[in-house]
Order: structure tokens, then C-alpha cells, then sequence
């Protein structure tokens, strides 16, 4: 089966508590051929989908009634019916049995309606668009992600269903403005033209948001942007929307306008129109209302040929003309007749001249096919001369041609020929293409109307002739305007190491004539950090611009000092530490900054410095040492290398020894300008005593790894610099 859903509006029984639902059905597709006939007994499977504000399986399957057919019922009188996710949108979806007999589906496109009652007794009602083609009635086919059931089973895997509901279709499309001059109410090669396209829904359900994207190819060059068409009614009016483009093509050439729609996520396929560019050369005309009837136009010949009886010649007549007051006329009188109106001689271009006429006869004589009329042609290159049938000539009926064949045995100059005969009940249009070969040439035609010796018919009428010979097209186009679109702005990073970027970037877009368009700075130049303005300049004049912004993304690198060790007096806080970190990067401008700084007053003991470089694009990176100060320092008079350095706040010493470095937290008393450390460990053994009044004093270490003594009787000169 095909497929389809529609509206389903669910009421509640009571007038207080009436709401709507919407809810799609769909026919199940079992035969994926969709071809098969229904065989007596044959079922297909309805789906009733929920959505997010209705829950189909809240409907009582034993209710629902398929264009009146009811659901297929079980041995225990239970209806067929099951649930299952059938499109993937994690909603569990009602599925009931139908007889596929009584759906009467074809291969038309056909809408079914489906009626029901909720579980709670609130009525359902709902119709779906189906055909047994196959094919849904409008949109794609898609598949269930994984055609499972809620049991977990396999489902079947030929289940497809419809997406969209909405058809569109064509509604004509007319031209609205065009850029040559002067106007010629066609397109043109190489023009800039706006047209109104014009659509219509044929489906069963309304677009939403419905998008028309005129794509650039069939001829279409250049054009604008998407439309929207927002809401198209299913059987509702034409909506139309402008869109401006410029032809390609050769005058007398086609282009094929395409249109893709897309509504919301859907794709609703595309929409074409055809335009034939430049207008018909019309090289020759006549529709008799120049003259007083029954006179013909100059250069109109009427004549005769084998006429038993006599009989008028061709006339014009005010007789039910095409275009009033006149058009030509032949009566058909009962006996052997032979009326011939030939034209003026007609100068033919080309090969693919078109003669389109006005047609009414009536030549039912007898039931038709006695009396009977033709259409010959005369050039000099065809048979001499001579008048000869328009398709023997090689000339082919479009539309309005012959209908009937003349017996041969009826005593008639056309006997055997193809012929109008009967009646044309009116006036219809014949569009005959004239023969390749009279391009060149001047040709004479002949309307010739020959009758047996029978009954009398009414005869032929012909008016609104017409003979179109190529296109025209106008050579007067200005150039289409032009217009420079820019790449958009671009965010590089500079180079390793480098304080610039080298910078490819897409060439401008242009529409219209534009000429030779520059950049500058051009593509693959070297761009430095910050941002520089490209601008791209046409020799048209047209100009657009776009901004290249190179971001420094590299830290630059900072080294500090080692750690630094100084001393001051007993008696002083702190001690004054200069020092200066050296740093790098990869642009100039990089500075920095340290806490404490250089230069700073340091309390004893030991404190953190921490310097930070910082780059012109505030990049940072940031390292560290410490400035240690001790407020007692012991040097050995003898030995310069032993040095013990203490600080009387803490107790912390550091006593070098013989190429070793102790350092540790000592006991320390104070008095005065007298300290004494000292520190009795299961690995070492220190003693220092110190007297800043009158600046000596003396130390001594005792360890498994090395014992010094230091005698200092003048701290005034020390250095202490462990060696």
C-alpha cells in the first residue's frame, strides 16, 4: 500500500471539557512493491501515531472503523491490534488490522477517513491521503531506525512511511522587471530580471514554514537569496514570492528555473519553470478585419479548380469571426468543388518558422468524412513550385491537425488524403511547423477546401493567421551591476617564534560585471599581530573589506635568579636584596614584575619571590626563588670557608663545613647583643655563640660527615660566602 496521514481531532463527550488533539494515520506498507492485488481475505495494517500531546494507544482498537471498514477481529472477538514505535520517535504508536478489500485503494492518490473512541469515550476523528502504488501522496519515504517492537522483536523492515503531507506544484510565474532596454516583456540574454513564482499545495495538509531556494544552474545565474513563503494552504490559492536573477543562454534558447523547498526539516523536492528567451519574430499576420466583407486583403487570391455546379469563391464573412468583424469563409455545396484562397507570397528565414491559424469547419456531411479541407504550400524549392499537401512537404502538425482521411473512391480532388472533416465544434487552434527547407525561401500557402457530390455542409472558416519565424532578443543590456562579497573576518595564530602570521585566504565573490578585483594586503602576505583591515577593491568600483586579526597565543619565558642568601645585623629586621629575572618572547614589548621587588628590604628568614613576564598581548609566564636573611654570620679567621649563618628569630642555621652544608632549627637565647644556638641531635652537635656588642664570637659542629670549629674574633670583615 502507499501511504499518508492527515488531522485527527479527539473531542472530549463533555461540552466542559472539550479539547483537540492532532494525530497522524498512515497506511502500513506490506507488499514493498506495492503492486500486488488484495486477495479476498487480504489485510494491510493502519497506524494511529501519537505525538507529544496525544497517546494513540489510549484508543479502544474495538472502535476504530476504517472508511467504514472495521477493524479485523480475533477468533475470541478481540480486534487485531498492536503497538509499536513505527516511526523511531520513542511514542509508541496504535496499529490496527483493516480488510484491504473494503479500502478500495488504486493507484490514485485517494483520502480515507478514520473514526474511533478513546478509552474514556472521547471521540476520534482523523483522515490520511493513500494510494497502492507505492509512492507516498507527497514527501519522502523513511524507515524506522531499527523496526523493533516494544516487545524488543524484529519488526517488519518494509515499513515506510509518509513524512510531509504537502505537495507542491507550479502556479505559473510571470516577469516582473527586466534590465534591458527597451523592455520586450521577455527574458533576454544576458539580463537581469526579476520574476514572480508563483505555487500551489495539491496535498492534504498545510506547509509551516515553507523556504524557496532558486538554485543557480538550467541558465539561472546569481540568484538572490532564499524566499519564504511561509504557510501554503493544501487546495488553497497561488502564493507568490519575487526573486531576481541574470539569464545565460542564446536567444531562442530555454532556461530552466529550479526552485528547492524545504519546510522546516523537510524536503519538499524541487519546482521548475521554463522561459524561452528573446520573442517571436512574427514575419507574417492577418486576421481580415482590414477590409469590408465580402472584399479579401491585397495579395489574397482566391481561386478554383474542378467545380461542376460553380460556387462563390473564398469571402470574408461577419459570421462568427474569431476576431471581429471578420474572418475568411468557403461554403461546402452539394456537388464536386474545389475553393482555393492562397496567400501573398511570405519571405521565410529560417528553418523553424511555425504557422498558427484559427480553425473552424464544419464539413459533416453525411457524418463527416466526404467533404474535407487542407492545408499546401508552394516554393521553389519544393516540388518546383507546384502546391503540395503541407506533410508531404515535409511540414508537421503541432496541434489542431488533420482528423480525418478522405475515401479514395469519393469523387473528390483530396480523395485518399488526410483532411479536417466532420465538425471542429468551434474554433480550435492548428500549430503547423513549416518545412526546413523553405528557409530562405518565399512561400505561398493554400487553404483548400474540395467536396464530393453528396449532401452540403456548412464549410470552413480560418481567421488569426499568424507565422513566427526564430527569436528576437534585445542587444541593449547594461552590464549587471556589480557586487563584491568579502570572505568573512579570520582569527590566525601567530607562527612559532614569530611575531606575524602568513595568511591565505579565499578570493572575493562577485555577481555582475565587476572587472579585475585586487586585495590588499594580498593572500599568503605576512600579517602582523593585531589586526589589519583587508580590502579588496574591483575595477568597477565596488569595494568590500574584511578584518584579518592575528592572536599572539604564545607565553613568552622568564628565568629568576637563583636563590639568594644574604645577612644584616643583630639588630636589624631585614636586609636590602637587589636582583633582576631576564625574559623572552616571540614579539617585542615583553615586561616584568616581581613581589617583592628588587630592591626590597627582606625580614630575616626566608621569603618567596615570585616574577611574572608579561607579553604585549597579555601572555604570562611566571617562575620563582627564594632571599634568605640571616642577622648572624661567623666566619673562621683561619678558614674563610666555615661559615655559620643564624637567625635569631627562629632559631634556623646554616653552617657549612668542609664542603657540606648543615641546616637546621637550633635552640636559640638571646640577651642583649649575646645569641647562642645550640642543638644537640642524635647526628650532629651545634654550639654558636655571638656577641654583636663587640663583634666576634665563635662556633663549632660535630657529625659523623665532618666537624668544624670557627673562632671569628672580628665579624666586621666577613664575607659570609660558604665556599
Amino acid at each position: 500500500m502507499g501511504l499518508g496521514y492527515g488531522d485527527a481531532r479527539t473531542a472530549a463527550t463533555s461540552k466542559d471539557d472539550i479539547r483537540l488533539e492532532q494525530v497522524r494515520i498512515e497506511v502500513l506498507l506490506d507488499d514493498p512493491g506495492g503492486h500486488k492485488p488484495a486477495e479476498p481475505g487480504a489485510t494491510v495494517r493502519v497506524a494511529i501515531l501519537s505525538t507529544e500531546s496525544f497517546d494513540a494507544t489510549s484508543i479502544d482498537p474495538a472502535s476504530i472503523t476504517i472508511e467504514g471498514v472495521p477493524v479485523v477481529r480475533r477468533k475470541n472477538g478481540k480486534a487485531r491490534a498492536s503497538i509499536q514505535d513505527v516511526n523511531g520517535d520513542d511514542l509508541m504508536d496504535l496499529i490496527v488490522r483493516v480488510n484491504a478489500e473494503g479500502l478500495h485503494i488504486t493507484t490514485e492518490p485517494k483520502k480515507i477517513a478514520m473514526q474511533g473512541a478513546t478509552l474514556d469515550g472521547r471521540l476520534v476523528q482523523g483522515g490520511g491521503c493513500v494510494r497502492s502504488s507505492g509512492i507516498p501522496c507527497a514527501g519522502e519515504l523513511l524507515s524506522p531506525p531499527d523496526g523493533k517492537s516494544r516487545s524488543g522483536k524484529a519488526g517488519k523492515k518494509n515499513v515506510s512511511i509518509a513524512a510531509v503531507n504537502a505537495t507542491i506544484v507550479s502556479a505559473g510565474a510571470t516577469l516582473v522587471s527586466e534590465s534591458c532596454t527597451p523592455p520586450n516583456g521577455a527574458l533576454d540574454p544576458n539580463e537581469t530580471v526579476t520574476v514572480s513564482f508563483c505555487i500551489q499545495n495539491t496535498g492534504v495538509g498545510n506547509t509551516t514554514k515553507l523556504i524557496g531556494t532558486l538554485q543557480a544552474t538550467g541558465g539561472v545565474t546569481n540568484p538572490s537569496g532564499p524566499q519564504d513563503y511561509g504557510v501554503v494552504v493544501a487546495g488553497g490559492p497561488p502564493v507568490c514570492r519575487n526573486v531576481t536573477f541574470t539569464v545565460t543562454g542564446t536567444c531562442g534558447g530555454t532556461i530552466t528555473a529550479s526552485i528547492q523547498f524545504q519546510d522546516g526539516a523537510t524536503n519538499l523536492g524541487t519546482v521548475t519553470y521554463t522561459f524561452t528567451l528573446g520573442t517571436l519574430v512574427v514575419v507574417f499576420q492577418e486576421n481580415f478585419d482590414g477590409v469590408t466583407e465580402p472584399a479579401l486583403p491585397a495579395g489574397w487570391t482566391p481561386s478554383q479548380g474542378v467545380t461542376l455546379m460553380g460556387g462563390p469563391l473564398w469571402v470574408t464573412s461577419t459570421t462568427t469571426p474569431d476576431t471581429a468583424p471578420n474572418d475568411a469563409f468557403s461554403t461546402a455545396p452539394n456537388h464536386t468543388f474545389d475553393n482555393r484562397l492562397d496567400t501573398p507570397l511570405i519571405a521565410i528565414l529560417t528553418g523553424s518558422a511555425q504557422l498558427i491559424f484559427r480553425n473552424n469547419f464544419d464539413l459533416n456531411d453525411s457524418g463527416g468524412g466526404f467533404d474535407g479541407a487542407v492545408l499546401e504550400i508552394s516554393s521553389p524549392n519544393i516540388e518546383s513550385g507546384d502546391f503540395t499537401g503541407i506533410t508531404a512537404a515535409g511540414g508537421s502538425f503541432v496541434s489542431g491537425g488533420y482528423n480525418m482521411t478522405i475515401p479514395e473512391d469519393q469523387p473528390s480532388v483530396i480523395a485518399g488524403r488526410s483532411a479536417w472533416s466532420g465538425t471542429s465544434g468551434g474554433y480550435i487552434t492548428t500549430v503547423v511547423n513549416l518545412p526546413a527547407a523553405v528557409a530562405g525561401q518565399s512561400i505561398t500557402l493554400r487553404f483548400r477546401l474540395a467536396c464530393d457530390n453528396n449532401v452540403a455542409s456548412v464549410g470552413w472558416r480560418i481567421d488569426t493567421i499568424r507565422i513566427t519565424d526564430g527569436f528576437v532578443c534585445s542587444t541593449t543590456c547594461p552590464p549587471p551591476a556589480c557586487t563584491i562579497t568579502c570572505p568573512g573576518n579570520q582569527s590566525p595564530s601567530a607562527a612559532t617564534g614569530q611575531c606575524f602570521a602568513v595568511v591565505t585566504y579565499a578570493a572575493p565573490t562577485t555577481t555582475g560585471t565587476c572587472g579585475t578585483v585586487t586585495c590588499s594586503p594580498a593572500s599568503g602576505s605576512m600579517f602582523p599581530i593585531g589586526t589589519t583591515i583587508v580590502t579588496c577593491a574591483s575595477t568597477a568600483g565596488p569595494s568590500c573589506s574584511f578584518a584579518v586579526t592575528v592572536n599572539d597565543t604564545q607565553a613568552p619565558v622568564i628565568t629568576c635568579p637563583g636563590d639568594i642568601t644574604t645577612t644584616t645585623t643583630i639588630n636589624s629586621p631585614c636586609a636590602v636584596a637587589t636582583f633582576a629575572p631576564t625574559a623572552t618572547d616571540n614579539c617585542p614589548g615583553v615586561t616584568t614584575l616581581c613581589s617583592p621587588a628588587s630592591g626590597s628590604c627582606f625580614a630575616v628568614g626566608t621569603t618567596t619571590v615570585t616574577c611574572t613576564a608579561t607579553d604585549s598581548s597579555s601572555n604570562t609566564a611566571t617562575c620563582s626563588f627564594t632571599v634568605s636573611v640571616f642577622n648572624v654570620c661567623l666566619q673562621d679567621d683561619s678558614n674563610p670557608g666555615i661559615v655559620f649563618l643564624g637567625n635569631t628569630v627562629t632559631g634556623d642555621y646554616r653552617f657549612c663545613c668542609r664542603g657540606t652544608i648543615f641546616t637546621g632549627r637550633a635552640q636559640v637565647t638571646r640577651k642583649g647583643n649575646i645569641a647562642t644556638f645550640e642543638q644537640f641531635g642524635p647526628d650532629r652537635k651545634v654550639l654558636a655563640k655571638y656577641d654583636g656588642g663587640v663583634n666576634r664570637g665563635s662556633a663549632s659542629i660535630q657529625s659523623q660527615v665532618a666537624s668544624c670549629t670557627i673562632t671569628d674574633r672580628d665579624t666586621r670583615n666577613n664575607s659570609c660566602v660558604c665556599q
